[in-house]
């Protein structure tokens, strides 16, 4: 299980931003932040058992089996997390997402 906060940022929008406790993931962090627009296309793309890849602006996505490579198409930094980890941390935070949208 991969420890993380959730906590709001408060500016001239609100929004959501995600912690990790290893630093090691904060790449999922920033993709959920940069891509925000994209959480709910993201997630059908995980459903999705035909497509293996997704791109947004920053961020490029593959599904190989059980694992989710993310890519900054910017930075060029990735990471490979279980597919079950990433779909619990993405619902995590949509949710919070979605909460301040209201």
């Amino acid at each position: 299980m991969i420890e993380y906060t959730i906590s709001v940022i408060d500016g001239k929008k609100k929004f959501p931003v995600i912690e990790f406790s290893d630093s090691q993931y904060d790449l999922i962090g920033e993709l959920f932040l940069a891509e925000r627009s994209f959480l709910s296309k993201i997630k059908k793309f995980l459903k999705d058992e035909n497509k293996t890849e997704f791109s947004a602006n920053v961020f490029s996505i593959t599904k190989t089996g059980e694992e989710i490579q993310l890519e900054n198409d910017i930075t060029e930094q990735e990471i490979t997390v279980g597919k079950d980890d990433f779909t619990l941390l993405l619902n995590a935070y949509y949710n919070e997402y979605k909460k301040l949208k209201k």
